[in-house]
């Protein structure tokens, strides 16, 4: 999270520099508005995420908990790979 945090922070930095300009370029001011937009997207992808797996840290009744067999979830792990690794010599 603090990588794009510190991109939006950069983006945010140069419109505040190009703006300032006596001739904006709003083809700069488009492209970085655009790259912010792009970024603050994957920022709340991430913050999503994160709550997420809190609330599943914390909420029991989140996760769905049931019995497994290991053996045969086992051989289903292994019979998956065997069918999809190529023979070898």
């Amino acid at each position: 999270m603090r990588n794009r945090l510190t991109v939006v922070k950069g983006y945010s930095q140069l419109l505040e520099r190009v703006t300032k300009q006596q001739e904006v370029d709003r083809a700069r001011v488009d492209a970085y508005c655009m790259a912010l937009t792009d970024e603050i997207a994957i920022f709340e992808q991430l913050l999503e995420q994160y709550f997420a797996a809190a609330r599943l840290q914390w909420d029991d009744e989140a996760i769905n908990w049931h019995a497994v067999d290991l053996g045969r979830l086992t051989q289903q792990v292994v019979t998956r790979f065997d069918a999809a690794s190529p023979p070898r010599g």
